[in-house]
């Protein structure tokens, strides 16, 4: 009897800590479960309000902190490393009028942020969090023809064996459509320049079949217009929220989804 219970007890014991490592786990991907009342939160840029961009601090808060959607932008360097980094050049973030496409990785390694940190890689990155979290990776600058840009994020993704923890993006139509092509499953979002937002009217139905997301500037955040994205039948997402009026503007317009500094804060307030 006492085998039998110390049997059922650790039965159970296995079970509530499988159960605790699925609920601490990614989101899965399937983008039909967001909308206005579950938005789709994207760590813009990490914790930029808090942590260096694309540093592992700001990636590791805004993961404590309920964050199950990262960012990363993704630059070409010289010697074809996957750079996650917003500019091209350096002077902005790291005080160094140097440009990541004209530049070798051990080059752009010696720069550091002022919690020590340099720029990581995307495979650095898939290495570190692996399926712990998603990633929303937007192809940035590439001076390499080809798309070399492109095939690299596709490669990396693939060796990481993430393809199912990832949204692609990009404001450029011919990049997301190459990407969408090698990973055909993974989510694509779209995004919008402040002066495209505006016309989102007309442009919200040239958008092609198979993005999943059409994301515009906050100026594009009101309901009607924001419903002639729902008009296609697509998701509407929304850049870049921080502040308690433009939480209330989403929820009014009804966005499906937005990227924000502090998804921590901004989280709490839906």
């Amino acid at each position: 009897m006492k085998k039998q219970l110390l049997l059922m007890i650790t039965t159970l014991c296995m079970a509530i800590a499988g159960s605790a490592l699925f609920t601490t786990g990614a989101h899965a991907l399937s983008i039909k479960q967001y909308n206005v009342e579950h938005p789709l939160i994207i760590s813009h840029r990490g914790s930029p309000l808090k942590f260096p961009e694309h540093s592992y601090a700001g990636y590791n808060y805004a993961m404590k902190h309920g964050s199950h959607f990262i960012e990363q932008d993704i630059v070409l360097s010289k010697d074809k490393k996957l750079v996650d980094s917003h500019d091209n050049n350096l002077k902005r973030t790291l005080h160094h009028n140097v440009n990541i496409t004209s530049s070798k990785f051990h080059k752009i390694k010696r720069y550091k942020f002022k919690n020590g940190e340099s720029l990581h890689t995307l495979p650095e990155l898939f290495k570190k969090y692996g399926k712990s979290t998603n990633y929303v990776i937007e192809s940035k600058k590439s001076t390499a023809g080809g798309h070399k840009l492109e095939k690299g994020i596709i490669a990396a993704i693939k060796h990481y064996h993430v393809s199912n923890h990832v949204i692609l993006q990009s404001f450029n139509q011919k990049s997301l459509a190459y990407m969408h092509h090698r990973l055909p499953k993974a989510p694509t979002m779209l995004l919008l320049s402040g002066n495209e937002s505006k016309d989102i009217f007309q442009i919200a139905r040239e958008v092609p079949r198979y993005v999943s997301f059409t994301t515009v500037y906050t100026n594009a955040m009101k309901p009607g217009q924001i419903a002639a994205i729902h008009a296609t039948h697509k998701k509407a997402a929304a850049y870049t929220i921080d502040f308690r009026s433009q939480v209330e503007m989403a929820k009014r317009a009804k966005v499906d989804g937005f990227f924000t500094d502090d998804s921590y804060y901004t989280e709490k307030l839906f």
